[in-house]
């Protein structure tokens, strides 16, 4: 069973992220069991709304994340990796044991985040 959702950078679309994100959750839900963990590796997510998302462990890797709300967004062990997170909103964002190397952080909103273990983090 695969164990990761692959999705290019041109296929992920907003209407998408909807579809994804349940399987992750389920994923989650199930210990890995039923659905997929979460893929978004160079995704085009710009000004996306990832508020509340339960990304616990994703793989967001060089993902552009520019102007996007993850208020309160579970980021556990995620992999933020050159991710482009200029301007994105992470207001009481749970970044425990994120990795952030090489991210570009640049005017990110990060009041309240919790970036304990956070690899890399210029916090």
């Amino acid at each position: 069973m695969d164990s990761a959702i692959e999705v290019s950078s041109d296929a992920v679309i907003h209407e998408k992220l909807a579809d994804v994100l349940a399987a992750h959750h389920l994923w989650l839900d199930t210990g890995g069991v039923e659905g997929t963990q979460l893929n978004l590796a160079s995704a085009l997510l710009s000004a996306a709304n990832l508020s509340a998302a339960n990304l616990y462990g994703a793989n967001l890797y060089g993902a552009n994340l520019t102007f996007a709300n993850l208020t309160g967004a579970n980021l556990f062990g995620a992999k933020l990796t050159v991710a482009g997170l200029t301007v994105a909103n992470l207001t009481v964002a749970n970044l425990n044991d994120a990795n952030l190397n090489d991210a570009n952080l640049n005017d990110a909103n990060l009041n309240d985040a919790n970036p304990n273990d956070a690899n890399e983090a210029p916090f």
